[in-house]
């Protein structure tokens, strides 16, 4: 219900907040289990005055949706609402954002999580597109992660790698959306959908 009245912009919300989704099943499950979270996807509120949220997702890689569809993509809460935490990047310009995310906009999606690549996922969009007046990126990278709570490799991302072909790449330089939300400066806004 609280996803179809979500026709236009919450109050509260502005462009270039983070939304950090929590999602079900499958790679979602392996996500939240690998980086110690809730969370398994975000994107990137733009400046559209319906809401618009720029994403990277297996199938479609860097694309723009609407917010209603974001949040119908969404886990949902006992109450049925869209399981979406906003967080706030302080000092950026949206613009730059803006400018850098649209350049991405029909790379297709990273399978493999790996860096320097012409693919990308979804916390790795967030890190290319946030950067300081000199071009450094805001977020850091942090060692990948793709074991469970008893450091063994999980056996969704053995099966995953194996049918890519490659090693499961434990411990390279990456981001995911877990590591992103605990960003020291990142500023959690309430809002409801």
């Amino acid at each position: 219900m609280a996803v179809l009245m979500a026709a236009c912009r919450p109050e509260g919300l502005q462009p270039g907040d983070l939304l950090f989704q929590v999602g079900e099943g499958g790679m979602t499950d392996a996500i939240e289990a690998a980086t110690d979270g809730t969370f398994s996807h975000v994107g990137i509120l733009d400046d559209s005055p319906f809401g618009g949220v720029w994403e990277a997702v297996p199938g479609a890689g860097v694309r723009h949706v609407s917010l209603r569809q974001f949040l119908r993509e969404s886990a949902l809460d006992r109450d049925g609402r869209p399981m979406v935490s906003v967080y706030r990047v302080p000092s950026f310009s949206w613009q730059d954002v803006k400018k850098r995310v649209q350049a991405l906009d029909g790379r297709p999606y990273d399978m493999a999580f790996l860096p320097g690549t012409e693919e990308i996922y979804c916390s790795e969009l967030v890190y290319e597109c946030y950067r300081d007046s000199l071009g450094a990126p805001l977020f850091e990278t942090v060692p990948m992660r793709f074991s469970g709570a008893d450091g063994r490799i999980l056996e969704y991302w053995i099966s995953h790698y194996e049918k890519l072909g490659l090693s499961v790449p434990e411990g390279k330089p990456g981001t995911n959306p877990n590591d992103l939300s605990r960003t020291p400066f990142l500023e959690r806004i309430p809002v409801a959908f």
